[in-house]
């Protein structure tokens, strides 16, 4: 088994209103997004969402009080200790894809595994600490980790083994039992949530991160990085996120911007799932058009075609010349009875063809 990793350092708490020490903050960042909702009245087996995956076969896993449920991008289809005995509880905690491609699901009553369609329960008779199964992860070599009330294990060779799962060295003004979520990001920096805030640790030292705003509560119980680098951070009372070192909130729609943030998702359109306690899961999109002239780089206003090579790379033709958009991907949905195809490149621009459907 790998040894686990240490953080040893000497603390030096400091407070910063941005992630460089700048008080910066930008403007709403729920102005570029769409945004869908889906609560108990739309499938969801209840309305606090705690935990989301999406699975190699697509399919996205939420984890909820009232079971677990699974949406393939049109229904959602619920699994409770009703239909699935298997689940001890229906207070789902976590659910988390293995590196085998088995879904694993930590209820409030013992382990589940699906895997070949096969439903597999696990409690203390199977090596449990404690069938209340908080939290699941998987370590640096991809083996399960669950966490209980009574400790750690890890599933290795097909049993549970006692370990303890490698975590930040805190300073001694930030009490264990006040963190509730920690974030490793791409550039190694260590973000931890607690009842108190936001804290960054990096270069021997933790820093204390002001998210602006006098009415903003302070309890973090979630944190993801986006693809583009983009930090989310969810409270108990909305949506906040961090670009560049400067700190922007979203105030809409109204069921993240009031709700507790229990979890986040990065789907693989690059759309953002955010959990919420009492309104259920919200998916933020892209707008579904965006519009390019002389203004944004284009040679002229006049489009005269607008096709895309098998490299990734769209090409729209003007009259006095061509522009290339490169890195592009595309996805096809039907609204209001109508085909849109859009292509999209990596850092964000969005092009769509609207094709009524016959």
């Amino acid at each position: 088994m790998a040894r686990p990793t240490l953080f040893c350092t000497c603390w030096t708490l400091c407070v910063l209103s941005g992630v460089d020490g700048a008080a910066t903050t930008a403007p709403d960042a729920s102005m570029r997004y769409e945004h869908q909702t889906w609560r108990a009245e739309n499938g969801l087996p209840q309305n606090s969402v705690h935990s989301m995956v999406q699975t190699a076969m697509g399919f996205l896993w939420l984890a909820t009080e009232g079971g677990l449920a699974k949406f393939d991008g049109f229904r959602l289809v619920v699994y409770d200790s009703q239909n699935t005995p298997q689940l001890g509880s229906n207070d789902v905690r976590s659910v988390l894809e293995g590196s085998d491609r088995s879904l694993w699901i930590a209820t409030a009553d013992g382990l589940t595994r699906l895997q070949h369609n096969r439903f597999t329960s696990y409690s203390k008779a199977q090596g449990l600490p404690s069938s209340d199964v908080l939290s699941l992860a998987l370590d640096r070599d991809q083996a399960l980790l669950a966490t209980t009330t009574e400790g750690s294990v890890r599933f290795e060779n097909g049993r549970f083994v006692r370990t303890t799962p490698a975590a930040p060295r805190l300073p001694p003004e930030v009490k264990q039992t006040d963190v509730q979520t920690t974030l490793v990001e791409h550039l190694h920096r260590v973000w931890i949530g607690t009842n108190n805030g936001l804290l960054l640790l990096q270069d021997r030292r933790t820093r204390k991160i002001d998210l602006g705003g006098s009415l903003r509560p302070r309890r973090i119980n979630a944190l993801t990085e986006d693809r583009q680098g983009t930090l989310w951070i969810g409270t108990d009372h909305g949506v906040a996120k961090i670009i560049a070192g400067k700190v922007s909130w979203l105030n809409s729609p109204e069921a993240i911007a009031q709700d507790a943030i229990l979890s986040f998702l990065e789907d693989r359109d690059g759309d953002i799932w955010i959990g919420t306690d009492p309104t259920g899961v919200t998916v933020l999109r892209d707008p579904l058009f965006t519009s390019f002239g002389r203004d944004d780089g284009l040679p002229d206003d006049l489009i005269r075609c607008v096709p895309a090579n098998s490299g990734g790379t769209l090409r729209v033709g003007t009259k006095d010349g061509h522009f290339d958009l490169r890195g592009m991907r595309e996805r096809a949905e039907v609204i209001d009875a109508k085909l849109h195809v859009a292509t999209a490149a990596r850092h964000g621009t969005c092009i769509r063809l609207e094709v009524p459907l016959p």
